[in-house]
């Protein structure tokens, strides 16, 4: 009737603009994030072109755990935001060792591809088994009660497993 206002409200409502305010922020912070952690990554590892092999791993991991969840059927929601951040932690730490281990290996004198060979092998199962129960540690979440965690667990797991596989092939 005229001079009545209708409201709509309720998850859905609460989920488009959370969802929309974390896209905005996104389109305005990620150059920046991404910049700093490609330059944090340089200093770290001593070499641009390791960063950049670093963030390609990343980028790849992302897209594997998108595309996955995506086929999964498993819906995007506000908390999936958090996936990207927490695959960066678990890929990047991977890259980290993996490098920073061949790095010292060169440094020693040794072959590049015995030192590749040895980096693997040194830091591979550390590696694999932390990526494995964090892994499985956020696939526990599947069984929760609440749907948002649910939502959040199944895409990290995916996103721990395809960081180390992309990290170590």
């Amino acid at each position: 009737k005229p001079g009545e206002r209708a409201y709509l409200d309720g998850r859905p409502v609460a989920d488009e603009t959370i969802l929309g305010l974390i896209t905005a922020d996104a389109r305005r912070l990620l150059p920046l994030a991404g910049l700093l952690v490609f330059v944090s990554l340089a200093f770290a590892l001593r070499h641009v072109a390791a960063a950049v092999l670093a963030l390609t791993a990343l980028l790849i991991s992302a897209v594997w755990t998108l595309g996955v969840t995506a086929a999964l059927g498993i819906p995007l929601s506000f908390m999936s935001t958090c996936v990207p951040i927490m695959i960066l932690v678990a890929c990047l730490g991977d890259v980290v060792h993996l490098l920073g281990r061949y790095q010292q290996l060169l440094r020693t004198g040794s072959p590049k591809r015995d030192a590749l060979g040895a980096a693997v092998r040194e830091v591979g199962d550390a590696c694999f088994f932390t990526s494995l129960t964090t892994a499985a540690g956020f696939a526990a979440l599947a069984w929760s009660p609440m749907e948002i965690v649910r939502e959040l667990g199944i895409p990290v797991a995916i996103g721990v497993i395809s960081a180390f596989v992309v990290t170590f092939s």
